[in-house]
């Protein structure tokens, strides 16, 4: 090992031998080594098992390494694109989802979880997704869906129970489909518009009050 990977690298390699000897047990690990001459860390998916004799005892040992950096890079990447994603959403009050229409399981973005109130991780489907719809909605938006499973467009605004809380929210979807044309599953964005309905039905009751008023109203500048 000496003649391969630097000192610090060496030690954790007998550690692990060491252990395997020991206890008699194989071990898989994965393990950042640095090899002479790179300076940079090297990341090995190595497994380590004792070979025994016909008597059971411990003769030899086997390892198995196998190169996984550019994996493990690949994950590191994946997830800071995920953590960034996350963020985006957040910010912009965007989330997004998938939906596989054979078991009517949902996938959620971690701003989709929290613009429903529901707690990230929890399974949801469609089911659960209609009881946060509010009742005065719930039809029109299931009938919505099922047109769109049919071939119509979905994008719709609703309301959505959260907690105790009235929200608003946009969705829209597009279908995904099989060779033969069937559909199989579903991906969409919601948006949460709760501030813009707000601020629409402000506007709305002030030209209700100023198309009503029998006397004059005044908008001056200091």
């Amino acid at each position: 090992d000496e003649k391969f990977f630097e000192a610090p690298s060496t030690g954790l390699i007998r550690d692990n031998e060491r252990c395997v000897l020991e206890h008699g047990e194989s071990i898989q690990s994965d393990q950042m080594l640095t090899i002479r001459g790179n300076a940079e860390t090297t990341i090995f998916q190595t497994t380590k098992l004792p070979l025994r004799d016909h008597q059971g005892h411990i003769y030899a040992l086997c390892g198995i390494s196998i190169d996984i950096t550019q994996r493990k890079r690949a994950e590191a990447e994946l997830l800071r694109s995920r953590d960034e994603l996350a963020f985006a959403q957040r910010v912009a009050k965007v989330g997004s989802w998938t939906i596989n229409l054979e078991t009517k399981e949902l996938e959620w973005s971690a701003e989709t979880y929290r613009m429903f109130g529901i707690q990230a991780g929890q399974p949801v489907d469609l089911d659960l997704f209609a009881s946060l719809i509010h009742p005065g909605d719930r039809d029109r938006v299931l009938n919505a869906w099922n047109k769109a499973e049919a071939g119509e467009a979905y994008e719709i605004e609703h309301r959505i129970l959260v907690g105790d809380q009235v929200r608003w929210v946009r969705e829209r979807a597009e279908f995904v489909r099989d060779d033969k044309g069937s559909i199989i599953s579903a991906l969409g964005i919601v948006l949460d518009i709760t501030e813009r309905k707000r601020a629409d039905e402000k506007l709305q009751l002030a030209a209700s009050v100023f198309s009503h008023a029998r006397e004059g109203i005044f908008i001056t500048t200091p």
